[in-house]
Order: structure tokens, then sequence, then C-alpha cells
């Protein structure tokens, strides 16, 4: 069996291994340079700057005893930053977290990559549309070309893109509803006495030093990440507007950033997720799984990929059995 797979991030890795030992060709096509999805990394001057996902938390047996593989190689390890609570204009507290948090190291698309090694990667490669032929499903890209001959098409990338791509056979993806956000990368003439900080009363709620994680060599960036709502009012503004007004945030929180650069994610956390594992249509041979299936957690993107890759080789065996010559 032959499947395309959209998408290079946590989801899509976590695919690779159930499905290619049970005998799938895959080839992955992912509209960026590198892997990862949201668990991505820019990296700028020497500095690592993690403007997707921050950290991880690990809640249920199931993806605890995947991680233990990649604990023990050192590619994840805890994270046990000092966090503080600000807002302009108030005293800054303490915070505490009540449950381990993960980061991967050197980078959070660490994990990805090395899942995905020994795949067939596609890059720069953006999947506008797919097509049944005699030969099996087409994928079309953006860019112009087609690839085709695939008996499945599995897409990772959000529900609403997911939808563009298979059409109206996928119209429940329409109930899934996502916040946006911006993150704002830059450098810092000198750090403030935290590694990462919640804030309150901002255009802004969640920063992070850019070295205060394992494995990130030492640089004074921080990446900012502005909150949903706030996102959700600013998204279709000009760039050079919003990284203005985040400007001015940091500024009333007494933090001056230098080279900034922005990021827009326009599918940041899915706020009304699909509620069930995954979405399949068998009869056609087009499927989805994500994080938002479940909710908006690194976490939730890995069982939504184990639980379709585990009906999808069951749907395999099923055909193989039913494919062998009668006694």
């Amino acid at each position: 069996m032959k499947a395309a797979v959209i998408g290079t991030g946590l989801a899509a890795a976590a695919l690779a291994e159930p499905l290619t030992q049970a005998g799938w060709q895959l080839s992955f096509f992912e509209k960026s340079r590198g892997t990862g999805g949201r668990m991505t990394t820019r990296r700028r001057e020497g500095v690592y700057f993690d403007h997707g996902a921050q950290y991880f938390t690990a809640r249920t047996t199931q993806f605890q005893q995947f991680l233990k593989l990649y604990f023990e190689a050192g590619l994840v390890q805890e994270w046990t930053p000092r966090v503080q609570t600000l807002a302009p204009g108030a005293k800054p507290y303490k915070r505490l977290w009540y449950e381990p948090h993960y980061v991967c190291v050197p980078t959070m698309n660490s994990l990805c990559r090395t899942l995905l090694g020994e795949q067939s990667l596609h890059f720069q490669h953006r999947v506008e549309s797919v097509r049944k032929s005699s030969r099996g499903w087409q994928v079309l890209f953006e860019e112009g070309g087609e690839v085709d001959g695939f008996d499945w098409v599995i897409s990772t990338a959000p529900a609403s893109q997911t939808l563009d791509i298979f059409g109206s056979v996928a119209d429940e993806l329409s109930e899934v509803k996502f916040e946006p956000g911006f993150a704002l990368m830059g450098l810092l003439p000198h750090k403030p006495g935290w590694d990462a900080a919640v804030v309150k009363s901002s255009a802004i709620d969640w920063m992070v030093l850019a070295d205060a994680r394992p494995g990130r060599p030492e640089a004074q960036g921080l990446v900012a990440q502005a909150a949903g709502p706030w996102s959700m009012q600013h998204l279709e503004e000009p760039p050079e507007r919003v990284q203005e007004a985040l400007m001015q945030a940091l500024s009333d929180l007494n933090l001056q950033l230098s080279e900034p650069q922005l990021h827009r994610w326009r599918f940041a956390r899915a706020i009304q997720p699909l509620g069930k594992d995954f979405w399949c249509d068998p009869d056609s041979g087009l499927a989805a799984c994500g994080d938002w299936c479940l909710g908006n957690r690194v976490e939730d993107a890995y069982t939504s990929a184990v639980a379709l890759a585990r009906l999808l080789n069951q749907s395999r065996s099923d055909l193989c059995v039913a494919q062998l010559p009668a006694r």
C-alpha cells in the first residue's frame, strides 16, 4: 500500500514507524523547508528560536512509553524553568508548575526530524488538491506538478486546510475551529530574572528566553507569543502594525527587543476540536489526523496519529486476508 502524507509535524512523524513496519510505502509532502510543523525552530545568528510549541506534557501511559526511548537518548528532556507571572505595572510573582514539562533537544523539531529520518520527504511542496485517477490518488501542488499512484492520502494539516484539499467528502472538518497566534522573536540587551513568563492584561500571554531550555546555545534571545483573542482581532492587519503593537506590549513590561521578527500562525490552536481520534473515509482512501482532532496539545497529535495508524494497519491486514486465494 502506498500513501501520501501531507505535513511533517508530530502527527505525520508518529505515523511513520507503525505504517512502515506494516509494509506501507510513504511519501511525505511539506510546504515548508523543514520538519516539525508547529514544533519548529528558526535559527538566526546563533540563536535558536522555538517559535511554535514551547514545551509539552505527557499525561497518558501510551505517550510516556513512546517518549521513553528518546529520554534515554537525550533527545527529550524535562524542562524546569524559573517561571514568573507578569503584568504591566504590577509586581511579578513566582509561578509553579504541578506536572513535568518536556522539550526536544537541541531544538523542538529534533524529534520529528529523527522519526522521519529514513522516510521519503519532499519539502517546499504545498499540496493544493487531490483527485482520483486510473493510477490511484493524484496529489497536485500549488507550485505546479503532481504525483500519483497512491492508495491513500493522509493529511496532518489543520482541519480547514485539509477540507480545502479533500473537498466535500471531508465536510465534517468544517466543525473544527481554530484560534490564531503571533510569535515575536528578537534579541534582548540583558536577561531578566526568569526563564519563562506568563503574562496577564497584555497582548502577550507567554514569553520564553531562547536559551532557557536544555541543549540550546547561550544567547540573549526572546520569543513572545500573543494571546489568542488578541491575535484573532488583529489577524489580517499588516505585519508591521502587529509587530509594532507587540513591541509596545513588551515595552509596557520593561523589555526592549532588537532585530525583531514576526511569525503568524493562522491555525495556532484548536478551540473547538473534532472530538474524535481522527477523520477517515475508508471508501475513498482519505484520512486526516492531528492535535485538532482531540485538543491542541503535542500529545494529542501523537494520540491521533497512533489511533489512525492502528485502523489503517487493521484495514490493510483485512484486505490482504480477503485477497488470499480460497483453499
